[in-house]
């Protein structure tokens, strides 16, 4: 029977495990999903520095020939230091995991202890899938947070922008629309006039119950030919009004939503540059000054060839840059 020697072979090294855990297909996740959304790419720091620039536009008026125009301001900059988080997850495979056992149908026993790997490195990229998603819900509240809810960025104070907040009275028939058309034009008017693409807004169970049985939305639906304004998009339930899609958002580790019943967010889709992530390398000697990817994989063998550590991460900067153009929503 192959022993544990096969992790000698180059199917386990760094290169072979980083591209299987990189090829296996991603949970689905709402966010990740949004074509065009997130900004995606890697870098080869562990710290990486944004500049802002203040792009100052004006109307120019009329001037007499053969005398000086009206000066445009200079753009004044600013540049900041961003440290990357760091992302880890950790699994052992034992000998005695793969000790007499063989794949149905074979007899390979290498073919056997891939396969382990394969479930492990599965679980491990599920793991990094729902963080990375839940890092990327705190980039569209403004605020990212660690899994014990301390804050990884708050890109408010980073930006030094305000939070935009809004309660919203939908029991009287017509406000909502009402809020949703000041909503596109104030964030269009805070982006510089940037063409957004599409407008979400990622709801809490109750909120979206709230607007979706409301007076104003029911009336509203005895003109269309749909009996419901309910569209099941695999997990997330979704309607659209006032030129707006409203997500009864799913997002949830055990007990705890990321989006609280109670609360709702802008999403404005479609941005260019609004919404990034950029991957820094793994802190191994292999990977240093490379270009950072999504997922690396490792493994390393235990002390007298009891088994192998096997070791997964993720190294993301997750941002929204013009956290202004955001907005929280709640019910007056």
């Amino acid at each position: 029977m192959a022993t544990l020697d096969i992790f000698s072979g180059s199917a386990f090294q760094l290169r072979s495990l980083t591209e299987n855990i990189n090829k296996i297909p991603p949970q689905f996740s709402y966010l990740l999903s949004q074509e065009g959304l997130f900004k995606e790419s890697g870098c080869s720091n562990k710290v990486v520095m944004i500049e802002e620039r203040e792009n100052v536009l004006q109307l120019i008026p009329n001037s007499n020939r053969g005398t000086n125009g009206t000066a445009i301001p200079r753009e004044k900059r600013k540049v900041r230091a961003f440290s990357i988080p760091h992302k880890q997850v950790n699994d052992e495979i034992l000998a005695d995991q793969v000790q007499g056992v063989r794949m149905f149908g074979s007899e390979t026993e290498a073919e056997t202890v891939a396969s382990v790997v394969a479930d492990r490195l599965q679980q491990a990229a599920d793991s990094m899938q729902l963080t990375l998603e839940a890092m990327c819900v705190g980039a569209v509240k403004g605020e990212v947070l660690d899994a014990d809810e301390s804050v990884i960025t708050n890109m408010f104070d980073e930006f030094e922008q305000k939070q935009h907040s809004e309660k919203w009275n939908i029991s009287e028939v017509g406000n909502v629309k009402k809020r949703c058309n000041h909503l596109v034009r104030r964030t269009i008017q805070t982006l510089g006039g940037t063409p957004v693409r599409e407008f979400h807004i990622l709801c809490g169970d109750d909120i979206f119950d709230a607007i979706e049985t409301s007076e104003e939305l029911r009336e509203a639906n005895k003109w269309r030919n749909n009996s419901d304004f309910l569209v099941d998009s695999h997990a997330y339930r979704y309607f659209e009004y006032a030129g707006v899609r409203f997500v009864n958002y799913q997002g949830y580790v055990g007990d705890k939503q990321f989006i609280p019943a109670g609360e709702a967010y802008l999403l404005p889709i479609g941005v260019p540059g609004l919404f990034t992530i950029n991957y820094a390398p793994a802190d191994y000697t292999e990977t240093v000054n490379t270009v950072g990817i999504k997922y690396y994989a490792k493994q390393e063998r235990m002390p007298f060839d009891k088994g192998i550590w096997l070791e997964c991460q993720t190294n993301p900067l997750v941002l929204c840059t013009r956290p202004a153009a955001l907005c929280k929503i709640t019910l007056a």
